[in-house]
């Protein structure tokens, strides 16, 4: 991560990968000091050999968030791709991926008013 970053490491870090204990230990490595950490994919195993003190040396906050099911996911999908209703009409704000932080902002009711749902689109 650092060397994508040019040496900085990241403020934020959202691990949805489910299986395997390994990306919970990348996250955590991925934190700058005073990051945070959210981790949303069950791994249902135990972590080997995890280093808890990293969490206390770079003072990160690290959260537990729970999804959904496979199968509201499928019915989600499916009401969406039906057309029935006009969700498209919900994104009222669009950013481009040098904009997240206006984009987050926005979000959060600090930005651009009238938001309803933003959208980040990397190749805008």
């Amino acid at each position: 991560m650092a060397d994508a970053t040019g040496g900085e490491l990241v403020d934020l870090v959202i691990d949805c990968a489910s299986g395997g204990p390994e990306t919970v230990v990348s996250a955590i490595r991925a934190a700058r000091k005073a990051g945070r950490v959210v981790l949303g994919g069950q791994k249902r195993r135990r972590i080997p050999e995890f280093e808890s003190d990293l969490i206390i040396r770079k003072f990160l906050t690290v959260k537990g968030m729970r999804g959904h099911s496979f199968q509201s996911v499928e019915l989600a999908i499916q009401l969406i791709d039906s057309g029935r209703y006009p969700l498209t009409e919900l994104c009222t704000h669009v950013f481009g991926l040098d904009q997240v932080d206006r984009a987050l902002c926005t979000v959060g009711g600090e930005g651009e008013p009238d938001a309803i749902h933003c959208c980040v689109d990397p190749w805008r």
